[in-house]
């Protein structure tokens, strides 16, 4: 009862029809931008753009693809692109803003930290900022990185098997089709993966310098947005 409630209650708020077809029109013209793109042109941007990876994978043909099966089925229609958008446009906006507070938080209880990061951005005297030059701070980026270690924007993530597996460590066997959620918290402090000279428990931004990195570090051990090449 309480979804249906609120369901009607959605329904007869005009505000928040405006809101959402003023939002659904806005991700429509993107994707219509998107789509008048060279092919070639989105290719290259695919690692770099959302939307060119989501464009890419539109179907063709919809009324054939929506005839075969879930299995058969291959790539997204208009309507699930769509859905892909707004899925990570309100997913973008909670991660962000928790990570935000959090940088803020540990930056603030950890001055020495913030020192060097104002140091950092001295360099370059409050100017207009190129790409090539806020990839040069090298000391902010372990920051970032430590932040999304310690507390990651997301607890863990869910991910369904397209083959069978076994786990390595235990040799627990997995099937086709099971749902498998991975602790992503956890893995950012396992001491295991973290073994450096300070407790994975605490935050130390030098353990993702080179020359402070921990022994047993796994690229794989923090994966605050999930681990794929455009995380």
């Amino acid at each position: 009862m309480p979804t249906l409630i609120g369901r009607l209650y959605l329904l007869l708020n005009l505000k928040y029809r405006r809101s959402r077809d003023l939002i659904n029109q806005h991700l429509h013209h993107m994707i219509e931008q998107e789509f008048q793109e060279a092919p070639m042109m989105r290719a290259e941007r695919k690692k770099i753009s959302l939307i060119a990876s989501l464009i890419a994978s539109l179907q063709q043909d919809e009324k054939l693809e929506a005839s075969k099966t879930e299995e058969d089925k291959k790539g997204l229609s208009r309507a699930e692109v769509l859905d892909e958008m707004l899925a990570f446009l309100m997913a973008g906006y909670s991660t962000t803003t928790a990570a935000l507070t959090w940088f803020i938080h540990l930056v603030s209880v950890h001055p020495e930290v913030q020192n060097k990061i104002k140091k950092e951005l001295a360099q370059y005297n409050m100017q207009s900022l190129s790409v090539e030059q806020l990839d040069s701070f090298s000391y902010l980026d372990c920051v970032l990185r430590e932040v999304f270690r310690l507390v990651p924007p997301a607890f863990g993530t869910l991910r369904t098997l397209t083959v069978d597996d076994r786990l390595p460590s235990t040799g627990a066997e997995l099937r086709k089709g099971d749902l498998v959620f991975i602790a992503i918290h956890n893995m950012g402090r396992d001491r295991r993966y973290w073994s450096g000279p300070v407790d994975p428990d605490q935050f130390y931004p030098e353990r993702f310098l080179v020359e402070g990195n921990d022994i047993n570090n796994n690229k794989a051990a923090s994966i605050p947005f999930g681990g794929s090449w455009n995380s």
